[in-house]
């Protein structure tokens, strides 16, 4: 099996993963609102958005840190990896969470791009220095670093 897994199994874990920080925004509201003694949040509000947004991106950002891999990304056995096999620093993590999302919201064609990809890299691993790889069981936890093009 490839070291490059492929798209399916990427969005399966974006997938669970979406349940996973569905629960934490959940939390993070309720948290707010007693933070606000009960006082109910108006639709829109930049200062809650943004809040929500930054939990969300710190889910992602230490996960892909501290070990390469989100919840949703472990039954998957995928994980996030720099060029030289490793967990990536927290530069490229932070960039690959403000990246992704834009590589789905711009009609997933950041996405299929791994379709065309021969490393089956999006436009957020090429952005970032970073890629997915596959690590099937009994095979060693970080890839070889790829060749050079």
């Amino acid at each position: 099996m490839s070291d490059y897994p492929g798209l399916f199994r990427r969005l399966a874990a974006i997938v669970y993963d979406a349940l996973i920080v569905t629960a934490i925004l959940i939390a993070a509201t309720a948290a707010a609102l007693l933070a606000r003694g009960g006082e109910s949040i108006e639709a829109g509000t930049l200062w809650f958005q943004g809040f929500l947004g930054i939990i969300a991106l710190a889910y992602f950002a230490g996960s892909w840190r501290h070990g390469g891999q989100t919840i949703g990304m472990v039954p998957w056995r995928l994980r996030v990896v720099g060029r030289d096999g490793a967990s990536p620093g927290w530069g490229r993590c932070l960039a690959r969470g403000v990246l992704a999302p834009l590589s789905l919201l711009a009609g997933g064609a950041g996405f299929a791009w791994a379709w065309i990809d021969k490393e089956r890299r999006t436009w957020h691993d090429l952005a970032t220095g970073t890629r997915i790889v596959f690590s099937a069981p009994g095979r060693a936890q970080q890839p070889s670093p790829p060749t050079a093009p």
